[in-house]
């Protein structure tokens, strides 16, 4: 079995539901992608490059300097901060969970799963950084 993996990065903000993360921060998140395939094309697994265009069209374009949040949230704060940017051009991407970095990682994984897996390459798994040390990671 081959594997690749491909890393990317993004800037974004979110609110958790309790503790000290319930207050509007950010991260610089990383974004590790893995792909595997059983056999090679051409000597890949994937282009990078075309497994970069995947990945930022899909997801870090979307997200990049986005506020990413539950749009199911009851937290007021959240919901006034989502009802403030909607009325501007600044970016943001809706969940339908608390944006843990372990729900982002399923989240990622379920938006680029049908773009990937064809011709014999399967999405491996994703890993979302929130920071040095701390990751969360989602395989199938």
């Amino acid at each position: 079995m081959y594997k690749i993996t491909k890393e990317f990065e993004f800037e974004a903000a979110h609110m958790l539901e309790r503790g000290k993360c319930r207050s509007l921060h950010g991260h610089s998140y990383k974004l590790q992608v893995t792909i595997s395939a059983e056999e090679l094309s051409d000597g890949m697994v994937i282009d990078f490059s075309e497994l970069a265009k995947i990945v930022n069209a899909a997801i870090i374009d979307k997200t990049d300097h986005a506020f990413i949040y539950n749009i199911n949230s009851r937290d007021e704060t959240e919901t006034a901060i989502v009802g403030i940017l909607k009325g501007t051009t600044r970016l943001l991407y809706a969940l339908s969970y608390v944006p843990t970095a372990e729900n982002m990682a399923r989240h990622f994984f379920d938006v680029l799963k049908p773009l990937i897996n064809k011709d014999g390459r399967v999405l491996s798994g994703v890993k979302v950084y929130e920071g040095a040390g701390s990751w969360a990671e989602y395989e199938d």
